[in-house]
């Protein structure tokens, strides 16, 4: 057992971290098991994708919290979705963020930029 008050403070702290940092990683494992359970049994898309939205909101809403770190984040979701886009190879509505982003990126018109102003041109004649 700690000596000091803070030391005690310090392993109350932690213990309640702890424990709230748990119930974060369990939910976020069950829902995890709500995804499997529909790719396992085979379910439509449409409950792939739900399932897979609601663990990713969870996921995230952790890593926000700092429970899990965000690289860990992104390698899970990003193995989560191949796994997804293999069980529906011949879907080209499943996409992952990056490929929306590339997409919606493709499909905007670059007009080009005119500036009609002069560039510090001085005009003043005045020689002193």
């Amino acid at each position: 057992m700690a000596h000091t008050l803070s030391a005690q403070k310090r392993i109350r702290q932690s213990e309640k971290r702890r424990m709230r940092n748990k119930s974060y990683k369990s939910k976020v494992s069950t829902y995890l098991k709500k995804v499997n359970l529909a790719m396992e049994e085979n379910k439509p898309k449409d409950e792939v994708m739900e399932a897979y939205k609601n663990w990713q909101k969870v996921l995230d809403k952790t890593t926000q919290k700092g429970i899990i770190h965000k690289n860990t984040c992104a390698r899970r979701k990003s193995r989560m979705m191949k796994r997804i886009k293999t069980m529906f190879p011949n879907d080209n509505s499943v996409k992952t963020k990056v490929e929306a982003k590339a997409e919606d990126t493709a499909k905007e018109v670059v007009e080009p930029v005119t500036d009609n102003t002069v560039d510090n041109v001085n005009t003043n004649t005045d020689a002193e």
